[in-house]
């Protein structure tokens, strides 16, 4: 059944819970729509100051001859801040797709690429203590071409992707930086122990081919190994809240030159300025 959000203020939190692909293509189609305003919005401008002449119920509210109009061209143009203004809307530009683009999506791809490189070192772990076992057992010769190694290294595939499956969900919530650091280690730990359980479960659920090796006798083979593998898997999660931190803290920085900018054209002392800074916690 599609989920569609009930109320505004769900709106990130409904995009969050989306595939990426489905993410993007939304805050794509939403950038388009605010630009399309934005352009009608101009476009009507234009048309209303072309035609010089606006009418409300019949009644001409205003109207400018040509001459009026160029005399208004003439003194925009030698405006002092013109070039100021350019560079004002240049920055809200960038900023605003900034946040987009880096908090929402390329934060989760660093993450993403990180836990895929530790994971899959992991993997590669497992299945060296699983040859080793397996060599007591069969002949050792081009022991990957056995069923028992092909069926155990599709197991593990698997299971990397159900797990990376379920951090992309943990990251995608994206409050990491929200939490305090005895928090977050509290977190850190919690996640990691039900990221080993569901990785375990996988395994109970995937590993088929247990003619030389069973279920219970892998778990033997990787039981010294558990304190190793939880360590492995925090070191992801706590990467996770570094990348957050890291790209907020460029994200601050170019709000606080935008708000340099602006102190230029309305003054340091404007409250509404403050109120901005506020929101965006820049004071």
């Amino acid at each position: 059944m599609k989920v569609t959000p009930k109320e505004p203020s769900d709106l990130w939190t409904w995009l969050a819970s989306l595939p990426d692909w489905e993410e993007l293509f939304i805050i794509i189609i939403i950038i388009m729509i605010i630009l399309a305003v934005i352009g009608g919005l101009a476009y009507l401008t234009y048309y209303l100051i072309k035609n010089r002449t606006i009418t409300i119920g019949g009644v001409e509210i205003l109207k400018k001859d040509k001459t009026d109009k160029l005399e208004e061209m003439r003194f925009h143009h030698s405006c002092p801040k013109r070039n100021d203004i350019i560079i004002l809307f240049d920055k809200i530009y960038e900023v605003s797709n900034y946040e987009i683009s880096l908090i929402k999506l390329e934060t989760l791809r660093e993450q993403m690429d990180y836990a895929d490189y530790v994971m899959a070192n992991l993997s590669t772990k497992l299945k060296s203590y699983y040859i080793e076992e397996l060599k007591k057992l069969i002949e050792p010769k081009n022991i990957t071409d056995t069923d028992d190694y092909k069926s155990y290294e599709k197991s593990l595939s698997l299971f990397k992707n159900r797990l990376m499956n379920t951090f992309r969900q943990f990251c995608k919530e994206n409050h990491f930086s929200d939490m305090s650091k005895n928090e977050f280690e509290n977190y850190a730990s919690i996640k990691a122990l039900y990221l080993f359980h569901e990785g375990s479960d996988l395994l109970n659920e995937l590993y088929l081919h247990q003619d030389h090796i069973t279920r219970d006798e892998l778990y033997e083979i990787n039981r010294p190994h558990i304190p190793e593998f939880l360590i492995i898997i925090k070191d992801i999660i706590e990467n996770a809240r570094k990348t957050v931190i890291k790209n907020q803290a460029i994200l601050k920085d170019k709000k606080l030159e935008l708000a340099s900018l602006l102190e230029s054209f309305v003054g340091s002392d404007n409250p509404l300025l403050d109120m901005w800074k506020k929101q965006h916690k820049l004071v």
